[in-house]
């Protein structure tokens, strides 16, 4: 007999070291009952790590005690990505050709061969279902207006719920999923986690025996930065651990510090580039450091992953945390996770924003963290409050308020005035607004200015002041108030002119929000007058291909449009959008394509509006997914060019028609009256 076949992406092999759960017999007579039988549906149920997959995985491969040569295949579902990659490797080991390219077609063409009579018995493993979406068999263009978007409703188990020449086994970390493709409450099976003791006694399997005398005098000089490695690593998001781990050590000579046995040592991870500083130290400790890696990955506790990235697997990720609180090195080891954050992750500004988002990842796993030590306090929150200014700048305003929220958390020990609080507090006020909870935002930036004002020595002219001032009149702009608006602005604009001077970036800025205020109230003339001033301004002080300049542009295209001189808003739209595209700026890439596409159909060119549309789709879709808010305020914009388009046809229509009618009536008038005078 031939071992079972496992198309899978991920590679996923039995353990020889596994240690089965708690409550294993239960659950082996459960799969005991499913292998007895075709048609089977059995779900297992447990938190990360205990073991579901290695079940899944001994069950597959006994499975062909019962039926003849079965085909066994395995499918990760703990990313939509990983979905997909997994059904194209079974389409390939298939020979399944056309199943074409898009997620729908892989899709169905893999379920219809699962379908098939002919092509059974078989067993399919969906392996670490955590959302029901992932498995739909629905795609981007399903989702479109104007498209039928109820195969998207549909998951793989739906499409082979009733086979009965096919076994289904789903692993789950989550009760309420398992019911869904009709497995009964008999079938479901509780995982429970193994035993700290058996946890910890793996881990040293893995590890090897340090009491054990081999002869190789090298191994325990080995083994301690392995085991030192694996514990920084612990903390990192297990499908994101960065190399630069080990690329950037900072020439220590001393290897006690990569071991990490001095508690008193900071740690040396600095940067995500190697140094090129040190008197050769450097070099024995990151020669230690890649020996332990190469432990690592020789053992199983790492893998290589993408790019850039190892791999780590939850239950070694589990059972080293364990271990390490345990043994009272837990606080050690997250200081250092915390530490190297802190000097790695940058403010959220648009420059930095492809090291935050890689880094991203590990900041999601620090939220969980609450240090008790100061130091580790103050570094975390300054972690968080960069992580929200990123957030913020990319548009997830959600997300944004949490992490201030959580910063200003971790600050509670600080006083009002702390760079870092003050720092979060706008943050959070910012996402407040845009969030449209403007009487909270009011607040949060009232209490700042107070603070600002009274606990600190600023004058009321100072630049950070007037900041806040300017957050505060935008909160009345986005509400519509805006008189109100008008008059902060005017106060903050002669300040700042009188401080800074007329032609300083910050009143252009204010100027330019006096610019939309003017919009807003369809004072187009006034916006115009305003905005080429503004624009005048920026080009000479910040230059042409500024963003802020560009941003200018966009909105004296603005004016352009509102009075109908379409070439002139579509020749300024075209050159932000060609110059935001060699500096990636995407929101001003977005926004261009937005503006354009509404200018071209303004100009009857429905074409190139429509396709415009949906090229910005795809740009936000690919660039912050597709469930940000900018992509979907570009999938209604293009359901409002297409609607609109079918409403100009459909008026189009309806004057064609009448006028027939109204030819067809004149002409049987003139004959009527012909026939009246002829009768006369």
């Amino acid at each position: 007999q031939r071992a079972p076949r496992w198309p899978s992406a991920t590679s996923f092999k039995p353990d020889p070291d596994f240690v089965p759960p708690r409550g294993g017999s239960a659950v082996a007579s459960i799969l005991e009952r499913a292998r007895s039988k075709s048609g089977s549906r059995v779900a297992l149920v447990g938190p990360a790590g205990v073991g579901k997959s290695q079940l899944a995985m001994e069950y597959c491969c006994q499975a062909d005690e019962v039926f003849r040569l079965p085909l066994v295949f395995r499918v990760g579902t703990e990313t939509r990505e990983r979905f997909l990659g997994d059904l194209r490797s079974i389409a390939d080991l298939l020979d399944i050709r056309d199943y074409g390219t898009t997620e729908l077609e892989v899709t169905q063409r893999v379920a219809q061969w699962l379908l098939d009579p002919s092509n059974g018995p078989w067993s399919l493993v969906l392996d670490g279902v955590t959302d029901a979406d992932v498995l739909s068999c629905g795609n981007a263009e399903s989702a479109k207006p104007g498209t039928d978007s109820g195969i998207q409703q549909r998951v793989l188990w739906d499409l082979v719920s009733d086979v009965s020449h096919g076994s289904i086994l789903v692993t789950t970390g989550d009760k309420y999923t398992a019911p869904a493709p009709g497995i009964k409450s008999s079938d479901i099976v509780p995982v429970s986690a193994m035993s700290g003791t058996q946890a910890v006694n793996l881990l040293q399997k893995r590890l090897g025996n340090h009491d054990q005398q081999s002869g190789q005098d090298h191994m325990a000089l080995q083994l301690t930065p392995a085991a030192s490695l694996l514990s920084f690593m612990a903390f990192f998001d297990r499908d994101h651990i960065p190399t630069s781990l080990i690329e950037s050590r900072k020439g220590r000579a001393d290897e006690s510090a990569v071991a990490g046995a001095d508690q008193g040592n900071e740690s040396n991870l600095q940067t995500d580039e190697p140094s090129q500083r040190g008197d050769g130290g450097g070099n024995r400790s990151t020669d230690a450091s890649e020996r332990g890696v190469q432990v690592l990955l020789d053992t199983g506790f790492i893998a290589k992953g993408g790019p850039g990235v190892f791999s780590m697997p939850q239950v070694v990720q589990l059972a080293v945390r364990y271990w390490l609180k345990k043994n009272r090195r837990f606080e050690h080891f997250e200081s250092r996770f915390i530490r190297w954050m802190h000097w790695n992750f940058p403010p959220g500004h648009f420059e930095n924003w492809v090291t935050c988002r890689r880094l991203y990842p590990h900041v999601q796993k620090m939220t969980r963290h609450r240090p008790t030590d100061p130091v580790s306090l103050e570094e975390q929150a300054e972690v968080l409050c960069h992580a929200s200014l990123y957030l913020l700048e990319t548009g997830y305003h959600d997300e944004a308020m949490e992490l201030a929220n959580l910063s200003l958390d971790a600050l509670k020990v600080q006083k009002p005035e702390h760079r870092l609080v003050l720092a979060s507090k706008h943050y959070l006020g910012r996402a407040q607004r845009n969030l449209g909870h403007y009487q909270a935002a009011d607040d949060t930036f009232s209490d700042l200015l107070r603070t600002c004002t009274s606990k600190s020595s600023l004058d009321q002219n100072h630049p950070e002041i007037l900041v806040i001032e300017c957050e505060l009149a935008r909160v009345y702009l986005d509400q519509k108030d805006f008189k109100e608006a008008e008059r902060r602005y005017s106060e903050v604009l002669s300040k700042s002119t009188e401080t800074l001077g007329g032609d300083h970036p910050f009143t252009l800025n204010c100027m330019a929000e006096r610019v939309m205020i003017h919009i807003h109230r369809d004072n187009v003339v006034e916006a115009q007058k305003l905005g080429a001033k503004v624009l005048n301004l920026r080009r000479s002080r910040l230059g042409e291909e500024h963003p802020h300049t560009l941003r200018s542009e966009l909105t004296m295209a603005d004016t352009y449009y509102r009075q109908k001189k379409w070439k002139k808003a579509r020749e300024l739209q075209l050159h932000v959008k060609e110059a935001s595209e060699l500096g990636r700026d995407y929101h001003l890439i977005g926004d261009s394509m937005k503006d354009l596409a509404y200018t071209e159909y303004a100009m009857n060119s429905q074409t190139r509006a429509v396709k415009l549309a949906k090229d910005c789709i795809t740009f936000y879709s690919n660039t912050f997914g597709p469930e940000h808010k900018d992509t979907h305020e570009a999938q209604e914009v293009l359901a409002e060019i297409l609607s609109e388009h079918e409403a100009t046809q459909q008026a189009q229509e309806a004057l064609a028609e009448s006028l027939f009618e109204r030819r067809e009536s004149g002409h049987k008038g003139a004959q009527t009256k012909r026939a009246k005078r002829r009768k006369c």
